[in-house]
């Protein structure tokens, strides 16, 4: 799947380049035909005062107004703009999928943890934006050895799941709730804390949701396995720990906490990025 996402990004990312770089060779033409325009303005009028070419001018202008010039030209600025923003737009979310899949990752290696998670906040985004706002908090924090791909997979798995909740909560009102990232470097470890306002776990289901195959979402929205596997992952692969809080009704945090280095690894060893 990562190698898949990876080729897919980069397949995008050619013709979004042709996009870009015609939108801003449009930008900067137009910026010289106003020039030009500016100029055969002041000839036009000089003709006028002259009374010279009316038959010309008159058609000229019947032109001008049935092709609404002047709001052309106010608007293509404007829409190069628009169309621009569209691109980089485009371009970041390609860039996040090339740095989401991490195809092939063997060995750990130091990651920016505060990098992957603005990665899957922009990957994930089709899936919460319509159901939260998102408040990243991202402190100043080590490099921490870590498997990339997994990392990303669990932050995607816990947002998801923010998601879902509190479009549970909200749907019937319409309004947006709340999913809080945040970071922070304790001792030796680096912790990431994801809060959300939704409707919160039961308490007495709290104990279960990292058992294999237990979920409460409906047939074929959840396979009970999303959450086990977060915790495989950071307490079995990374020699971390997960912890949740929740009340009904107000949200759910869950703490993730990493070890900056990894137990065995010795000073000095150099590492590869990904």
């Amino acid at each position: 799947v990562g190698r898949l996402a990876s080729g897919i990004a980069h397949e995008i990312n050619t013709p979004i380049q042709y996009v870009g770089n015609s939108v801003l060779f449009q930008q900067e033409a137009f910026t010289d035909l106003l020039s030009i325009h500016e100029l055969d303005k002041q000839i036009i009028d000089e003709c006028r005062k002259a009374d010279l070419f009316p038959q010309i001018l008159a058609k000229r202008d019947h032109e001008a107004e049935d092709k609404d010039l002047e709001f052309i030209i106010e608007e293509i600025p404007e829409s190069c703009e628009r169309a621009q923003d569209g691109v980089n737009r485009v371009a970041g979310i390609v860039q996040a999928m090339k740095n989401f899949s991490h195809p092939g990752q063997q060995n750990m290696q130091p990651a920016d943890l505060n990098s992957l998670i603005q990665t899957t906040v922009t990957v994930s985004s089709n899936e919460w934006k319509y159901y939260a706002e998102m408040d990243l908090q991202l402190a100043q924090i080590p490099l921490v050895e870590c498997f990339h791909g997994s990392i990303n997979q669990v932050l995607l798995n816990i947002i998801v799941n923010a998601a879902h909740a509190l479009h549970e909560k909200y749907e019937e009102t319409g309004e947006k709730g709340t999913i809080s990232i945040s970071t922070m470097h304790e001792d030796d470890s680096v912790v990431i804390r994801l809060a959300d306002n939704g409707k919160g776990i039961p308490a007495e289901i709290k104990d279960k949701i990292f058992d294999p195959f237990f979920t409460t979402k409906e047939v074929g929205r959840g396979s009970g396995q999303g959450l086990a596997i977060v915790h495989d992952i950071i307490v079995g692969r990374h020699q971390g720990s997960i912890d949740v809080e929740s009340v009904p009704g107000q949200g759910t945090t869950f703490s993730i906490k990493l070890p900056v280095r990894q137990p065995g690894q010795q000073e000095g060893v150099s590492h590869e990025e990904a």
